[in-house]
């Protein structure tokens, strides 16, 4: 939904001081309701932007209890920055969109829960995560080798 804001602007022509010779323009300012709703973090530098009702959807964590009153907030860019790793954020995020917590290859296992430690999610979930991730890049290894070596 859309809402429109009328906004009156007075400007005093050249040579005469008082307001009743202002001459009084209006603007129509557009903002939308939506973007009420949304919230933008800044992570380790890589902006994301989503939904504050996304973030409540997994109560007692970090992001769930965002404030403008914290000090990583900045009112000029209208985004809350933390100087981690973006990467690992990206599936943290997709987490409080789907449910469903994915671990990143490219990231070791220390610090993929670290970085979970931090944002405040569960350490339980994230184990069995990381041992099928484990497990399945052994797999993915051994039948690499396993053709490798038949092929000479």
């Amino acid at each position: 939904m859309t809402q429109f804001y009328n906004i009156r602007c007075g400007v005093i022509r050249e040579g005469c001081s008082s307001a009743a010779a202002a001459t009084t323009y209006i603007y129509t300012m557009t903002i939308s309701t939506d973007a009420a709703k949304r919230v933008i973090l800044n992570v380790g530098g890589l902006r994301h932007e989503t939904y504050k009702a996304t973030l409540k959807k997994i109560p007692a964590t970090r992001l769930s209890r965002l404030t403008e009153a914290l000090a990583n907030y900045d009112p000029i860019l209208n985004e809350y920055f933390f100087d981690r790793h973006p990467g690992v954020f990206a599936q943290i995020l997709n987490y409080y969109r789907t449910g469903k917590l994915h671990y990143p290859t490219d990231v070791c296992g220390p610090l993929f829960e670290e970085e979970l430690e931090f944002w405040g999610l569960d350490s339980n979930q994230v184990r069995l995560t990381y041992r099928v991730a484990k497990t399945a890049a052994q797999y993915h290894y051994f039948r690499l080798m396993t053709t490798v070596s038949l092929l000479r």
